[in-house]
């Protein structure tokens, strides 16, 4: 019996895709980073599938996508707003994606339809929650104008919080959430 593991992923060039994410294990995000940064999780994902699974990698612009190289990995064109993406795909990941296109939660959603029953999805995505909770007006101001600056460009630095909600209204079901704050300790200038 034959079985084929299928994954998508919108944009995996992203290089931290791989040690930002617990699950994938840092033994294996530290061997994957032989391969240039545009390569990196996608030629992962295809070794850990193996010779009988499927790897998809799509952006909009594959330039940094064309130099993969796996019999098992294919690379395509992708407009997740508006061009079709197969369904039954084992796992669908994205990261820092959503939060730079103004239809986000409509592609959340259609990333998740593309997860197989019993699949998972991975969304990777920023909430700025606590960047204003300083004690520190300066920096309050500066994140209160960068926030206000990505917003009237588009870019919604809050979208972290409206994954799980999309996610649900789109029947995905034992959805985990996982928050991180970074703490910068100031004083190195």
């Amino acid at each position: 019996m034959k079985t084929t593991v299928s994954w998508l992923c919108p944009r995996c060039w992203i290089p931290t895709c791989v040690s930002a994410s617990p699950c994938w294990g840092r033994s294996k995000a530290g061997s994957a980073s032989k391969w240039a940064p545009a390569t990196a999780p996608c030629h992962w994902l295809a070794d850990q599938v193996g010779p009988s699974g499927h790897v998809t990698a799509t952006d909009i612009d594959t330039t940094f996508l064309d130099r993969l190289s796996r019999p098992n990995l294919e690379v395509r064109q992708l407009d997740v707003t508006k061009d079709p993406i197969r369904e039954g795909y084992d796992l669908v990941c994205a990261r820092a994606l959503l939060h730079h296109i103004p239809e986000r939660l409509d592609v959340t959603k259609r990333l998740a339809a593309a997860v197989k029953p019993g699949g998972f999805i991975l969304l990777e995505e920023p909430d700025f929650h606590s960047v204003l909770a300083t004690d520190s007006p300066a920096v309050r101001n500066f994140w209160s104008g960068f926030i206000a600056w990505a917003a009237n460009c588009g870019i919604d630095y809050y979208i972290g919080r409206r994954i799980a909600p999309a996610l649900d209204q789109a029947g995905m079901t034992e959805i985990d959430v996982h928050g991180e704050t970074i703490m910068f300790q100031g004083g190195s200038a």
